[in-house]
Formats: C-alpha cells, sequence, structure tokens
C-alpha cells in the first residue's frame, strides 16, 4: 500500500481501539493520505469504511460478504479496491457502490498509485497484473516470472514496482510492471512484507520465518539489514518520505522506526496479538492496524501535532472530553477535533465562574454539556448548541445572568436540573419536541423569562421548573403532560392565564402558588391536586371544574371534592364573606389561602386541615354553628390570623375560650332558641347572660354578610331587654 505526503512520528504510541469497529476477522486496512477516510476487508465477511479516522465504521453492503484479501485507496480516500481471489472490486465513491471485474487469476495481494488508477496484483501461482483503470480490466505481465507472490509495493504515479514471494528474490520494475528485474543483492527468502516511499526510492522490506527487515535506498539495486529479530513480519507501512516505518507481528507486536528503519520501537500500548495489517497516512502522523481471527480488532494512533488549544482534555475510545478551561475568556471556539479526535463532551465545571467568558461556539461533534459547564459565567451572552448535543447536564448555564437568548436544538431530549437556574436575562425560550425530560429547577429564578413554548414530547413537569419565573405572562401545557410538579410554576407572579390539557392527572404541591391566574379550569383527567396548588393566587376568583371529573367539582367558582363533603379550595381572590354550604364536612388544609373577612360554618363541619385558615390577614370572624371541629389546638389552623374570632353559639359544645389559637366568643342564638317573652304587651327577648358593662350587643339577620348593628352600649350585670326581634337575629358580644 503506498501514501503520500510528509513529516514525523513520535517514538511511542498511545494506540486506542475503536470500539465502533466490529469484532472479526480483519483481513486488510488501507488508508487516505490525511489519514481521515480508512478501508478494511473482513476474510469471510464485508468491506468497511471510515471517514473520521476510524471512529465511525459503515458496512458497506453494496460489496458481497466473502473473502476478502488486501484492500487499496486512493490519496483523497474516493477509489477503493479490493480483492477476492479471481475478483477485483472496485468503487468511485468511497465504498457506497461497487463494481466486479474477473481478473481471470486468484489474486490475493495489490498495490496502487496515490490517484487509484494504477494498479498491481498477484497471488499464488500466478504472474503479477497490473490495471490502468482502477481495477476494471487487468493485464497479466508476461516479463514477470510466476511466483507465490506475497508483498507487492508501489510509488504514488504507479511507474516504480516492488516485489517478493515465497522462495524467490526480490524483484522491481521501473515502468508500471512491463517489465521486471531480478534484484540479486536481495536476500534469497519468504518475502512477506514490502512498502515504498511516494517516489519509489526508498523501500522497506521484511522476511517472515527469520524476522530480518531490510531496506533500500536506490529503488531496490542494493540492501541492508536495519532490524534482526525472529518476529513474523505480516505487514509493513511507510511514510511518504520514507522515514516514517509502521510494522506488523503475527503474533507480537507494532513497530515504529522515526529514522528511516535504523530503530524500531515496540508499541507496548497496544496489544501483542496476531497483528495481520498496518497502514499509516502520507505524513507518517495517522495510522490503523487490524488484528485477525474470529475477535480481531481495529486501533488506531495518532502523533500529529496538537494545535494550542486553551483546554485540558482526555481521550477514551477515539473521543475528546474537555476537563478544564485555560484561557483568558472572550469569544471562545470549542474546537471539533483535538489529536485528530472528535470533541464529543464538555465536562464538570468546564468554564465554572469563569466571569469574562463572553460567547461560546460549541461543535457539532459534542453530544453531551456535562454538569456545571458554565455555571457562574455572567458575562456569557451568546451561546450556540449544535444539533448533536443530545443532553444539557444539571446546572449547565446555572447563573448566567448575562444570557439573553439560547436556541436549544432539537437533537436535546434531556434538560437536566437547574440546567438555566438564575438565568435573570433570558427572555424567550423555546424547548423542541425532542425533549422528553426537564429536570427540576431548569429554568428557576429566569426572572426576565416572559415567554416559553413546552413541546408535545414533555411528559412531566418537575419540580420548581419555573419556579419565581416572575415575568412568565402565560405558558400552554401541552396535550401530552400528565404531571405537574411541586411548585413547577410557584411565584409566577405575571402568570395570568394557564391551559391545563385533558391529559394531566395530577397537580403536584404548590404548583401554581402565588400566581396572578384569575380563573382557572380544571378538566376531567385531573384526579388529584395536592395542597397549596393554588394557594395564595390573589386575583384567582374562580375554578371551573369539567362536570365528568370523577375527583372534583366547583360551587360558585369554589373547589370541593366531588361529593362537595371538603371544601378544597376557596380562591384568594374572591375575599369577602362566605358561607360553607350546609353538608361539607370537611375543610381541607391550606383552604382559605387568601384574605375573606368572615366565613360561616355549618353544623355539619367536623375537621379542619393545618392551616386552613392561615394568612387571612383581614380575617376577623369565623361563625360556627356547630360544635367544634377537630382539632382544638392546632394553631396552625389561623396562623398569622391576628385580628379573627371564633364565634360559637351558645349551647353547643366542645369550645373554650381559645380554638385553634384564636380567642372565642358566644354567639348569641335567634330568638326562639333564647326564648321571646313580652314586655310592655311587645314581644321582647331577655339576655341574662351579659356580664359587665365593657361589651356592646350587637345584632344581625345575616352571618355571612352583616351588618352587625349595636343594640345596647354598656350591658347592665341584671342583662338587657329586646323588644320586638326579628325572628331570625343573631346576637353577640363585641368590645366597644
Amino acid at each position: 500500500m503506498i501514501f503520500t505526503g510528509a513529516n514525523r512520528v513520535s517514538a511511542q504510541a498511545g494506540w486506542i481501539l475503536q470500539t465502533n469497529a466490529p469484532s472479526t476477522n480483519w483481513a486488510s486496512v488501507a488508508s487516505s493520505a490525511d489519514g481521515t477516510k480508512l478501508a478494511a476487508t473482513v476474510n469471510g465477511g464485508q468491506i468497511y469504511t471510515s471517514s473520521d479516522s476510524g471512529v465511525t465504521w459503515t458496512s458497506q453492503t453494496g460489496a458481497p460478504s466473502t473473502n476478502w484479501g488486501e484492500i487499496v485507496s486512493s490519496a483523497d480516500g474516493t477509489v477503493l479496491v479490493a480483492l477476492d481471489f479471481g475478483y477485483a472490486y472496485s468503487s468511485t465513491n468511497s465504498g457506497v457502490t461497487w463494481t466486479a471485474d474477473n481478473v481471470g487469476s486468484p489474486l490475493w495481494i495489490e498495490a496502487g498509485s496515490m490517484d487509484g488508477t494504477k494498479l498491481v496484483a498477484a497471488g499464488n501461482g500466478t504472474n503479477i497484473c497490473t490495471s490502468t483503470n482502477s481495477g476494471v480490466t487487468w493485464t497479466s505481465q508476461g516479463g514477470s516470472p510466476t511466483n507465490n507472490w506475497r508483498c507487492l509495493a508501489s510509488s504514488t504515479n504507479g511507474v516504480n514496482l516492488v516485489a517478493g514471494g515465497f522462495n524467490t528474490y526480490l524483484y522491481t520494475s521501473t515502468n508500471a510492471g512491463v517489465n521486471w528485474t531480478t534484484q540479486n543483492a536481495s536476500p534469497y527468502g519468504y518475502w512477506n512484507a514490502l512498502a515504498s516511499s511516494a517516489d519509489g526510492t526508498k523501500l522497506i522490506a521484511a522476511i517472515a520465518p527469520t524476522g530480518y527487515i531490510y531496506n533500500s535506498t536506490n529503488s531496490g539495486v542494493t540492501w541492508n539489514v536495519v532490524y534482526a529479530s525472529g518476529h513474523y513480519w505480516d505487514s509493513l507501512a511507510s511514510s511518504a518520505d520514507g522515514s516514517v516505518l509502521a510494522a506488523a507481528v503475527n503474533g507480537g507486536y507494532i513497530y515504529l522506526s522515526t529514522n528511516s528503519g535504523v530503530t524500531w520501537i515496540a508499541q507496548t500500548n497496544a496489544p501483542l496479538t496476531n497483528w495481520i495489517s498496518v497502514a499509516c497516512s502520507s505524513d507518517g502522523t495517522e495510522f490503523v492496524a487490524a488484528i485477525n481471527g474470529n475477535q480481531g480488532r481495529i486501533y488506531t494512533y495518532s502523533t500529529a501535532a496538537t494545535p494550542s488549544v486553551p483546554f485540558t482534555y482526555t481521550t477514551n475510545n477515539g473521543s475528546i472530553a474537555i476537563t478544564a478551561y485555560t484561557g483568558s475568556g472572550g469569544a471562545v471556539t470549542i474546537p471539533s477535533t483535538i489529536n485528530g479526535y472528535p470533541v464529543t463532551s464538555i465536562g464538570f465545571g468546564v468554564f465554572y465562574n469563569y466571569t469574562r467568558v463572553t460567547s461560546v461556539t460549541i461543535p457539532n461533534s459534542v453530544t453531551n454539556i456535562g454538569i456545571e459547564v458554565f455555571d457562574g459565567c455572567t458575562s456569557l451572552t451568546n451561546v450556540t448548541i449544535p444539533n448533536s448535543v443530545t443532553s444539557i447536564g444539571n446546572y449547565a448555564f446555572a447563573y448566567c445572568t448575562g444570557l439573553t437568548n439560547v436556541t436549544i436544538p432539537n437533537s436535546v431530549t434531556t434538560i437536566g436540573n437547574d440546567a438555566f437556574y438564575g438565568c435573570t436575562s433570558l427572555t424567550n425560550l423555546t424547548i423542541p419536541n425532542s425533549v422528553t425530560s426537564i429536570g427540576n429547577y431548569a429554568f428557576a429564578y429566569c426572572t426576565g423569562l416572559t415567554n416559553v413554548t413546552i413541546p408535545n414530547s414533555v411528559t412531566t413537569i418537575g419540580n420548581d421548573v419555573f419556579y419565581r419565573c416572575t415575568s412568565l405572562m402565560s405558558v400552554t401545557i401541552p396535550n401530552n403532560v400528565t404531571i405537574i410538579g411541586n411548585s413547577a410554576f410557584a411565584f409566577c407572579t405575571s402568570l395570568t392565564n394557564v391551559t391545563i390539557p385533558n391529559s394531566v392527572t395530577s397537580i403536584n404541591d404548590d404548583a401554581f402558588y402565588s400566581c396572578s391566574l384569575t380563573s382557572v379550569i380544571i378538566p376531567n383527567s385531573v384526579t388529584n391536586i395536592n395542597n397549596d396548588a393554588f394557594a395564595y393566587c390573589t386575583s384567582l376568583t374562580n375554578i371551573i371544574v369539567a362536570a365528568s371529573n370523577p375527583n372534583y367539582s366547583s360551587l360558585n367558582g369554589v373547589l370541593f371534592d366531588k361529593a362537595q363533603i371538603t371544601l378544597v379550595l376557596f380562591p384568594a381572590g374572591l375575599g369577602g364573606s362566605y358561607s360553607i354550604p350546609n353538608g361539607v364536612t370537611s375543610i381541607a388544609y391550606s383552604a382559605f389561602s387568601g384574605s375573606p373577612t368572615n366565613v360561616t360554618v355549618p353544623n355539619s363541619v367536623t375537621n379542619i386541615g393545618g392551616y386552613a385558615f392561615a394568612n387571612c390577614t383581614r380575617l376577623t370572624a369565623v361563625y360556627f354553628l356547630g360544635n367544634a371541629p377537630t382539632p382544638t389546638n392546632d394553631t396552625s389552623v389561623f396562623q398569622s390570623d391576628g385580628s379573627a374570632v371564633a364565634y360559637y353559639l351558645q349551647g353547643t359544645t366542645g369550645w373554650s375560650t381559645i380554638f385553634d389559637g384564636i380567642p372565642t366568643q358566644i354567639l348569641l342564638p335567634p330568638p326562639p332558641a333564647v326564648g321571646i317573652s313580652t314586655y310592655g304587651n311587645q314581644p321582647a327577648v331577655f339576655f341574662p347572660t351579659a356580664t359587665g358593662t365593657n361589651y356592646m350587643l350587637q345584632m344581625t339577620t345575616n352571618l355571612s354578610t352583616g351588618p352587625w348593628v349595636t343594640v345596647s352600649n354598656g350591658v347592665p350585670i341584671s342583662g338587657i331587654i329586646i323588644t320586638n326581634p326579628p325572628p331570625a337575629a343573631f346576637f353577640r358580644l363585641a368590645n366597644p
């Protein structure tokens, strides 16, 4: 095989197993001049090609699965020719399609010119054959001897050729294989491997059984031993200038030389195994080697000089992971390749708190943006995320307070926890339809975010995803979402409208806590509304529940369970006076998270949940028409309700001077319950329960709306008589 170009290789190699190439019985490898395009044949299998220096491989099904021999490549990697004994298969499009040509001889080995048009091939017991049209037609060169040929090499112009075989001398041709000269100065032996410089003057050859390597600097006229060992050499490769050499041992190591074969270094970073073929780029910096056998593998190695990059990085399985940034800031471009390997990952905290970075361009080789990569980059205003990225890690862009715009490509499937936490300048956001998972707090504290589009691909809106996005005004939840997480939109104080689709089954704790919603429609799919889901939405005046909802209902804008025996939520925006309907037995946790001024509780209520009236700062009176509900000593029920008084009817039980943390007062029942008499021939009611002169006696005919009218200031100890009382009047004692 022939490779063109020039330059150098280091003494010791870091060979990389290419895990994307199959484990199989490899027969031969070939390389383009720059080492990026590779081709390989399988003995008893397919032809494979790679366009990224061996990182990924494609099975070329346009060629048959057969017992392939050697393969050669043109300098640009577009022309490929592979041998299958009596057939040569050629491709002019990097292996996508193939043409079979009947050679007429069982050819097994070959070499080619730089452009891939001039080929030379041979086999066991054949003449040497040549082609000038990339293998379409072949000519058996009668000027060549018949031999069991084992190896061939060619100059880049296809004119200078060299051949070796079993128990023979080396043969050379200077006219593209028409005539051949026996090089009697070469040893007589079992020649098993050959390679040539670009001009055909520098040759390297190996005898297999003895393990000797010979070189020639005059196109094969004279030969010198450059390495003596007992190795079974199976393949040789040369740089264009003949200075960099590679040799593969069947049952040993790969060896490299950087001084035309004077010294050789075993590549112990690569395994000791049955190497069958090796190839290199024209400059001697890119290498590929194959192992035969059922578990054969392909390894690559690059010694190309690495451009100075402001990063530290690691190499693993043919890919680069950026581990740290060492630059000075400003506009940063992450390279797509380093050392010839693709940059696929930006690791943990690479730019963490690097406040001088203003913009970042990420190449389309990157698939993962790791945890805290840009966390705290407060000067970062713009970032380009390519279509190759599939995941954005936790805290990836957290606290990037200068970031005004970000486009998430439709390749991203996962947005991690806190990914854009605290990006206070981010105003608009479109999440692509590829995203299926949005992590907790992903966009929390994005206080400038006014608009967000959530795609149908999202099934769960996680906890606190848009927490305290105080400028967010409207959101449409897509039809595939089933769960709205805890505090997902909590403290979105500008959020006035939300559409909950019929797919949602659960609205979790604090989901819309302290938003500015005015009305909410609960679809029939919702079966679970957790604590404080709409608490402290002080503009919320109306909750509407679909009639077919199995678990919930609404009455006059108030949320109840289906049977309307539990009051779930009194909208905080309603305010004023409210009478709980008869038949309700339970007031749920944090049910009145707003500011009613007074509430009438029917005698059917037996239980009040924690924080049921907490922070109702305008609440002055709660009128209980029955016995004291349980519990009676839970101070959270009326927490921070400093002006509230619990009024209870005379004759009911379970009351004391304090109920759930607030003071109590007796609420005198309507006159029929007290007893009506006459006074001065007029109907009258006597209140003997007055205990002093520091009270006012007040009367109302409607506990919910009032008003309370003072009928006596300073109640005498002996009591008071009220003439002509309304039959439905209630009386209470109040402080003057």
